[in-house]
């Protein structure tokens, strides 16, 4: 009777350790691909921390159109005499290649003066040229009123009002925070546009900085 016993209990015991280490082998197994489908990122959003292919900047200098005050470098591939390794364009907005002549690069994108400058070169004067631009120099911006250095500043990528009161020595003691205005360079009306420390500001762009009466 005791040995009868012994035997129903120790079966009962392997009985029960065998459905609790299913029972958590099943937790677990369940437990992981959720773990791994909330790790995962939606499609096309990138991870937490990860920078995502072609950032802002990127785009920002790939669709950059370039102006009056602007330098730029333009390099052919081993013909030394058809490359201008510096010129700062004029209101006109052209460049001047031997032979082939001038050609009006004003509003392009690097890409396209590189694309432009090779097509004019190709068949009358070389036959593959390899044609390189480089964006050296940004025309400036102005900033005036409350700044204790107005003037033009040379632009660059990501300016801000802000930054751009720092590269003016900052701003003076009565300076307005509420009387910021941005004019745009390309807008044809000059609008006088309200604006604050995050505004954004472009190449040619006149930002003013009023005084405070208080």
């Amino acid at each position: 009777m005791t040995a009868l016993f012994r035997s129903s209990f120790r079966s009962a015991g392997v009985a029960c350790v065998l459905s609790t280490w299913l029972l958590l082998d099943g937790e677990r197994a369940f437990a992981q691909p959720a773990a791994q489908a909330s790790a995962a990122p939606p499609v096309g959003v990138a991870a937490q921390g990860a920078a995502a292919p072609g950032g802002s900047s990127l785009v920002g200098m790939s669709s950059y159109q370039v102006g009056p005050g602007d330098v730029i470098g333009v390099r052919v591939f081993e013909e030394p005499e058809f490359s201008l390794p510096n010129i700062r364009l004029s209101d006109a907005g052209t460049i001047s290649l031997p032979i082939v002549g001038e050609i009006s690069v004003l509003g392009r994108t690097v890409s396209e003066i590189e694309r432009l400058v090779a097509d004019r070169l190709r068949g009358r004067v070389l036959v593959n040229p390899i044609v390189t631009v480089s964006l050296l120099q940004y025309r400036t911006f102005f900033i005036q009123g409350q700044v204790r250095g107005p003037g033009t500043i040379p632009f660059m990528p990501g300016l801000t009002v802000r930054k751009a009161a720092i590269l003016a020595g900052g701003f003076t003691e009565r300076a307005s925070m509420r009387r910021i205005y941005v004019i745009r360079d390309k807008d044809p009306a000059q609008t006088q546009l309200q604006a604050d420390l995050n505004t954004e500001i472009g190449p040619g762009d006149l930002v003013f900085v009023g005084e405070t009466f208080f």
